[in-house]
């Protein structure tokens, strides 16, 4: 959810919101829910992963192919009366994350996001992650991971001075890396001696970066899925999480 001018607005993959019909994406008015716009979101099996407000409109990214019937892969934005494109959109298989960094935009994805099984530990598929730049007109790609399992590239953030990319990846831009990594705007460095092996959402918070997801190991120790950095280490947060890994985000 996300609060943008004034309305508390829900994305997913529904398509009823209090027996409103809304495409994805719903504002909730303390009484009633209301549509994004006429149709919403469309495509097939369409869902919105992210969304951030970035000059002044609502900006969506997931996995679909049109806004209020107009053609839009995988992001689109709302400026508050009509969707529209932004370029020629992600050509990822399906875009995950959305963060604002040093007053730019950017958007990740991968081509395979889980859950989809198989979960074979040991493919061979050649999936890759992706994080794009938008430029005012359209999207350059400026990191390519591999893909380890899934989720090569799922979470983005905003964290002393870099923009912090994490996922499932072993090789970014053609360097190794242990699924995390930071982007000073040129080029790509693992970040905190990495985190394995599936991170699936970030959050910064004052001086300190979170993630989130299954992770089992944080700078070659052991981890319990939630771990935070606090400028020079990984740290469990409260004795981290048990009973299975996180696939949630952090607010």
């Amino acid at each position: 959810n996300l609060d943008y001018r004034g309305d508390l607005i829900f994305a997913g993959s529904f398509d009823d919101a209090g027996g409103v019909s809304a495409g994805c994406i719903a504002s909730f008015h303390g009484d009633h829910w209301e549509p994004v716009g006429e149709h919403g979101i469309t495509g097939v099996f369409p869902r919105i992963r992210d969304m951030v407000e970035f000059e002044d409109d609502l900006v969506v990214a997931g996995c679909f192919t049109a806004a209020d019937g107009i053609p839009a892969v995988n992001v689109a934005r709302w400026d508050g009366v009509a969707w529209r494109a932004m370029g020629a959109g992600l050509p990822c298989g399906e875009a995950a994350a959305l963060c604002v960094h040093d007053g730019q935009l950017f958007a990740a994805g991968s081509d395979h996001l889980y859950p989809y099984p198989p979960y074979d530990l040991q493919t061979t598929r050649l999936y890759g992650g992706f994080v794009y730049r938008w430029n005012g007109a359209d999207w350059d790609q400026i990191i390519v991971t591999d893909e380890w399992t899934t989720d090569a590239v799922r979470a983005l953030a905003s964290y002393d001075g870099d923009l912090i990319v994490a996922g499932s990846f072993t090789v970014a831009n053609g360097q190794p890396m242990r699924g995390i990594l930071a982007w000073d705007g040129a080029a790509c460095r693992e970040f905190g001696g990495g985190l394995r092996y599936w991170t699936r959402c970030l959050l910064t918070v004052g001086d300190d970066l979170y993630a989130g997801g299954g992770i089992s190991v944080a700078s070659g120790q052991p981890a319990h899925y939630l771990v935070r950095w606090d400028g020079a280490a990984w740290h469990d947060v409260g004795g981290g999480l048990s009973g299975g890994n996180s696939r949630y985000g952090l607010y």
